[in-house]
């Protein structure tokens, strides 16, 4: 099985049309789609937009586009983004730490794109923080963070990635780690968290 498709199948299984769901990185909106066909309350970020123009027309296609926040943002704004979002609109779900149920980062750069403008190693980590935050016990909250460390930046970004998740107490989350079918040493990896 790819690592994309273990990270979908990863996260389908908690996720339901009223829950809040994340798209940390939405580049061409794959992993947008994916959440918005199961979730009603989607929030995408991304800071190109290329990236949020390729993904408005993929969701268009699918008639999904109601179901999707697309946020021209760092995603290291994740937290003040969605509680503003639904604060503005009078939403009775307004996100609180505990409400957030699950994740999804595709780390590195748009493919096809300039591969200079890329996510960095202290943006995500301050991401994850929010989202792990903002996911609480009993929910069985769930986040994907997909690592592609070949690109210049990426060595950095993984090593960022899997100090903070070894951070995270094992008590209170399920971490689950897997590396790509090639053997190279900059090869992808999948980094799987639920929050217990």
């Amino acid at each position: 099985m790819k690592l994309l498709e273990l990270a979908h199948n990863w996260l389908k299984p908690v996720i339901t049309r009223s829950d809040i769901v994340v798209d940390a990185t939405m580049g061409n909106g794959y992993d947008t789609l994916f959440l918005a066909k199961l979730s009603d309350n989607v929030y995408a970020f991304d800071i190109q937009e290329k990236a949020i123009t390729a993904t408005k027309q993929r969701l268009k296609e699918a008639g999904l586009e109601a179901n999707v926040t697309l946020i021209k943002e760092c995603h290291s704004n994740v937290a003040m983004h969605i509680l503003a979002s639904n604060k503005s609109a009078g939403c009775d779900k307004a996100p609180t730490r505990a409400s957030i149920k699950a994740a999804i980062f595709n780390l590195g750069y748009l493919p096809g794109s300039d591969k200079t403008i890329i996510t960095k190693p202290t943006t995500t980590v301050q991401a994850l923080e929010q989202i792990c935050d903002m996911i609480d016990t009993g929910l069985g909250g769930r986040i994907s963070i997909m690592v592609y460390p070949s690109h210049k930046g990426g060595e950095c970004e993984r090593d960022s990635v899997l100090g903070f998740v070894n951070t995270l107490c094992p008590t209170n989350w399920n971490k689950q780690i897997h590396n790509s079918p090639t053997t190279t040493q900059n090869a992808p990896i999948l980094v799987l968290l639920e929050k217990q």
